[in-house]
């Protein structure tokens, strides 16, 4: 498992049927979990964190006001994920009034962030991007994009000699 941590802004359960699928083993993060009584990230094969609820949990946030703010070990989880991983965001246009974008721009990581759009990024995420010093992958959908990706890999782990995985994030951009 390549991916440890999941954020998503989505209320349903996909990630979930995803990894169960594919017999990944993962837990749940949402605004209503106590991160004091949970495995640490470390030692979890993958982590969901959903920062506007669970619909299973009826917690659901999505007013300007509910987004706006998120408890504050959830807060200090996502700004510690932030700032220790590189990033690639997807589905996701940066709206403005969360969190989140908060969070984002005050990265502070030595990794990258890379933002997968299909046509114009919104004006929020291109400063993210910007800021971030943070590159464009541009492409039809999250589908051609995650499955040139597992090619790159899959041909990297076969021949990791012939490309440093610089070279092949070099590919993916624009």
């Amino acid at each position: 498992n390549m991916v440890r941590v999941i954020i998503t802004t989505n209320f349903d359960p996909l990630m979930e049927r995803a990894l169960d699928e594919e017999e990944i083993s993962y837990s749940v993060v949402t605004p209503d979990t106590n991160l004091k009584n949970v495995e640490p990230r470390e030692h979890t094969s993958c982590r969901i964190i959903k920062p506007h609820g669970d619909w299973q949990e009826l917690n659901l946030r999505n007013s300007d006001k509910e987004v706006a703010d998120l408890p504050e070990l959830l807060e200090n989880e996502l700004r510690e994920i932030f700032n220790r991983y590189g990033l690639v965001v997807m589905g996701y246009r940066g709206y403005e009034k969360e969190r989140l974008v908060t969070l984002l721009n005050e990265r502070s990581s030595p990794y990258g962030l890379y933002w997968l759009v299909r046509n114009e990024p919104e004006e929020t995420a291109e400063e993210i991007v910007q800021r971030q010093n943070g590159r464009w992958i541009r492409r039809e959908s999250a589908d051609v994009f995650m499955s040139e990706l597992e090619r790159k890999i899959q041909l990297f782990l076969e021949r990791p000699e012939s490309q440093t995985p610089e070279m092949a994030a070099e590919e993916f951009v624009l």
